[in-house]
């Protein structure tokens, strides 16, 4: 099941999802990208002008070691799943980053 986080920002909570990165790098080198719940629009697609400008790729990019790039943008068709125990600690390494 995708579920829903909360991210404590400089700006208060905001409730999203984690998506893979879109790249063509092997899974276990792909960053995972926070994607706040109102970017994502009644389709489950992205408002990529409104991810971009308000810092969300930047924030995704250094909250992680993971990932590539100065802006990681995510692949909506691939939700982070919590189903195995490496995926689960990095969810967890993301989040405490901004705790």
């Amino acid at each position: 099941m995708h579920q829903t986080y909360t991210l404590n920002n400089p700006h208060g909570k905001t409730n999203g999802r984690f998506f893979w990165q879109d790249s063509f790098e092997p899974q276990a080198e792909k960053g995972i990208c926070f994607v706040p719940e109102s970017l994502i629009d009644a389709e489950g697609k992205l408002e990529e002008t409104f991810y971009l400008n308000n810092g969300w790729a930047r924030l995704n990019c250094g909250s992680q070691a993971q990932g590539h790039g100065s802006h990681m943008f995510p692949d909506m068709q691939q939700p982070v799943l919590e189903d195995q125990p490496d995926v689960t600690a990095r969810i967890k390494t993301f989040l405490a980053h901004w705790d």
